[in-house]
């Protein structure tokens, strides 16, 4: 990776002289972990580290540990010059003693490491694991929506990887179902500008055509996950079999049917036309998905989100409501049939397909 140079002056290119870890007397531990300790975004994602140097039950000390703003644990791995492959093996030891921890317990590690001094002190502390408990919730959100460390991903950071190591992060990558560990790659590069010193990071793992399928093995392995939840089902049926009876009054009958392979059910009304809407649970939360042949009228009931979608149709979202607890929501339940009663069709549609997303 080369860095130039631009003067607009004289519109000129000045190729940059690269230099290495080494070459400047620095190591992982002093600079390369406090550069990336004190960069949050800099591997394309907020992340807030909550321990440096930190050491597992089994003795091995991690380099750097935190959680993004998806919920997932990250393990950082940092090695000067050339990473092996097994630094990926010392990495997934790191990752799976982490990936038994809460979000209270990893709470308590940082508020423990946020008392450190020295060479592994962190740059973002807090005063108390109330504290640390808050910081995490203000970037994930509540865990009843993201969980917290029902994923890790694994960063590997160096100066350039060994054949071996990048065949076994692909390896690992393929066999994986993705949605319970990821392997991340990373160049470290630097350049000597007269006195400055440049930084640069480039992803060396995955590249993008296998970035995208991971994200499709990902949605795949995650409706499998879902699979035999139980609570969803049974909250999906109390869902078909009560709309009916609240909307029984008004003459707008409600009907529903199962969602085939799939978390959440079709519903519609008596008075449309052949257009079923889907309530799809399979996320964690209910989301209405509702087409463009339709317009709302009246005041939405609290509690939903609704967005407009690229189709002209509508999007509700019930983030509140945790279809995993078991419990069955009343309050979730008026507010859906409040809103399938504020639904027209613009125009008849005619046979159709559900409507899906």
């Amino acid at each position: 990776m080369d860095l130039f140079e631009a003067k607009m002056a004289d519109h000129s290119l000045s190729l940059l002289k690269p230099t290495s870890l080494e070459a400047m007397g620095a190591t992982e531990p002093r600079d390369l972990e406090a550069l990336l300790a004190n960069a949050p975004s800099i591997f394309g994602r907020e992340i807030l580290w909550i321990t440096r140097q930190g050491t597992t039950e089994s003795g091995d000390r991690s380099d750097l540990t935190g959680i993004d703003a998806s919920g997932n644990l990250v393990v950082a791995e940092l090695k000067r010059g050339e990473v092996y492959e097994s630094a990926v093996t010392q990495a997934l030891r790191y990752a799976s003693v982490y990936a038994g921890y809460d979000k209270e317990r990893l709470a308590e590690e940082y508020f423990k490491h946020s008392a450190k001094g020295g060479s592994s002190k962190l740059f973002k502390t807090v005063a108390s694991e109330d504290e640390a408990l808050n910081a995490i919730d203000a970037l994930v959100g509540k865990a009843e929506e993201k969980p917290v460390n029902d994923a890790q991903t694994v960063l590997l950071v160096g100066e350039r990887f060994s054949a071996e190591c990048l065949r076994l992060c692909d390896y690992l990558t393929r066999v994986s179902d993705g949605t319970s560990i990821s392997l991340e790659c990373w160049e470290v590069h630097l350049w000597l500008k007269g006195a400055e010193l440049l930084f640069g990071l480039d992803k060396a793992f995955p590249p993008r055509s296998t970035e995208e399928e991971i994200r499709e093995k990902v949605s795949i392995a995650r409706s499998r996950k879902w699979a035999n939840n139980t609570k969803i089902i049974n909250f999906a049926r109390w869902v078909e079999s009560k709309l009916y009876e609240k909307l029984l009054d008004s003459g707008r009958i409600v009907r529903a049917r199962r969602q085939y392979k799939k978390y959440g059910c079709y519903l519609s009304r008596s008075d449309w036309s052949e257009i079923w809407l889907l309530l799809d649970l399979s996320i964690g939360w209910p989301v209405l998905i509702v087409p463009g042949d339709f317009e709302k009228h009246g005041e939405l009931p609290p509690d939903v989100e609704v967005m407009t979608t690229k189709e002209g149709g509508f999007r509700f979202e019930w983030r509140s409501v945790d279809v995993n607890s078991g419990g069955q929501s009343d309050s979730f339940l008026e507010q859906l049939s409040n809103v399938m009663s504020i639904l027209d069709e613009k125009h008849s549609s005619g046979e159709g397909e559900p409507v899906t997303n």
